[in-house]
């Protein structure tokens, strides 16, 4: 839940901020590709996705951006990466009147009309 700040502006929740990660690496650290040695200190973002933020310039070893990810990690370096917020979910739901033919706790049976959309296909996005 967002709030405002002092001059009644709204403040976006923190999981809709800007998130800011910081690492150094051991002076003793093997030579690798930084996004190889990124992706291991970080589990939850993958090579793939360190590699489009690095594209995006979103990472600094030692305040300097890192230009490619193919780069080789430097021992010691401090690295912060800048991860953006989560882009907001597409499709978005919709508040629309079902028709529910029978429902329990194992089954919903419902009457859908005739051109209405059960899963957003590449012409309805």
């Amino acid at each position: 839940m967002s709030g405002l700040d002092p001059e009644g502006d709204e403040i976006a929740p923190p999981w809709a901020q800007e998130q800011l990660r910081a690492q150094q690496l051991p002076s003793d650290h093997p030579v690798e590709r930084i996004d190889a040695a990124l992706a291991r200190i970080w589990p939850d973002l993958s090579r793939a996705r360190l590699q489009g933020l690095i594209g995006q310039q979103r990472l600094c070893v030692d305040g300097q951006p890192v230009l490619l990810a193919s780069a080789k990690a430097k021992p010691g370096g401090v690295y912060r990466l800048r991860l953006p917020p989560p882009a907001p979910p597409s499709p978005q739901p919709e508040d629309i009147a079902l028709d529910i033919a029978f429902e329990d706790q194992h089954l919903i049976v419902v009457n859908k009309p005739a051109g209405m959309a059960a899963h957003p296909a590449a012409g309805l996005l």
